[in-house]
């Protein structure tokens, strides 16, 4: 089972130790992206995955290229250049201060992209799922459009589309994204969307905070869109570092799966949700129950937000450990 993966990967620059961007003199680097951080989590649990990106031709596509590899992932399909690669700064909040994105990532090389240049029967050789989020349908209409092409190609070969809503206020407005969003959500069969999306894309506002009545939500979707999987996580923010966080999977049949809560302290919040979209393609390939996909993933999820990066290699028996015992005793 091989999963195909389209989408920007950018170098995160961040402040050490929590510092503010403000008055730092040095940043440390990582390499992530929605989709990269995704297929990478899902390398290192060992599914075959190939991500389709463009990338400069200078020493930092070289990084990129490296970072990634280095997980396990098909690095063949990723193209380069002469463009530049994209930034963000992440100052790293900590207690009652939070964390704070800035974006240098315009005329990015994803952004000159075209379908033209692609080899589609060597890209989606051997390719079951096509992964997509919409951070990737709000960087510019070219690279939107290419994704949209990209999803109808995949579903002429018979390969399923997982589509991460991942709306994103400071790359575009709602009242743009709504329409798009809710095209892409129409074709996918695994849809990532929480309570907010069912009310802004689709109208369905649960009926109270709760993991039954999202359940109810997603199954008000599937009467009028058909059945597919959908999965969110609930997150209840007490500080910075200091989270509730629970996972919900609606498989096709209608049967909800609903992890228990964790108590979440937090070393790393960026690429969570990631790893929680990681941990149900995972699970769905494995033809796991909706139980057994909200609980993995969600455990997927936060051994994540204990480990630093935009991405995490991680290995499935300790993913599975969590979820069964939620176990921090040594292990010697």
């Amino acid at each position: 089972m091989s999963i195909l993966g389209f989408g920007e990967v950018l170098l995160r620059l961040s402040p050490p130790q929590s510092s503010p961007l403000n008055t730092t003199r040095t940043l440390d680097v990582h390499v992530g992206g929605c989709e990269a951080n995704t297929l990478a989590t899902l390398s290192g649990l060992g599914l075959a995955t190939r991500m389709l990106t463009a990338l400069p031709e200078h020493a930092l596509g070289d990084l990129v290229i490296n970072s990634l590899r280095a997980s396990g992932m098909d690095c063949s399909a990723m193209l380069r250049l002469p463009q530049r690669l994209g930034t963000y700064y992440c100052e790293n909040g900590f207690a009652s201060r939070p964390s704070r994105v800035v974006y240098d990532r315009a005329d990015a090389a994803i952004n000159h992209l075209r379908a033209d240049m692609l080899d589609l029967d060597a890209l989606f050789a051997g390719q079951r799922w096509f992964y997509v989020s919409g951070i990737t349908l709000a960087l510019s209409a070219q690279t939107r459009q290419l994704a949209f092409d990209l999803a109808d190609e995949a579903q002429r070969r018979g390969v399923k589309l997982a589509f991460d809503v991942n709306y994103r206020s400071k790359l575009w407005d709602y009242d743009t994204a709504r329409p798009i969003l809710v095209d892409m959500a129409r074709r996918a069969d695994l849809l990532l969307a929480a309570a907010a999306d069912m009310a802004g894309l689709f109208g369905l506002a649960p009926r109270e905070d709760s993991p039954a009545a999202l359940g109810d939500s997603w199954r008000q979707l599937m009467d009028s869109i058909g059945p597919r999987h959908i999965a969110a996580t609930r997150r209840l923010v007490f500080t910075h570092n200091h989270h509730r966080y629970q996972g919900c999977c609606l498989s096709p049949d209608g049967e909800l799966g609903i992890s228990r809560e964790y108590d979440l302290h937090i070393l790393e919040r960026v690429g969570g949700g990631d790893a929680f979209s990681a941990g149900m393609l995972y699970s769905i390939v494995n033809g796991s129950k909706a139980q057994q996909c909200a609980d993995f993933a969600t455990a997927c999820a936060v051994l994540k937000h204990t480990l630093p990066g935009d991405h995490a290699v991680m290995h499935a028996d300790e993913i599975r450990q969590l979820a069964s015992n939620n176990s921090a005793v040594m292990q010697r």
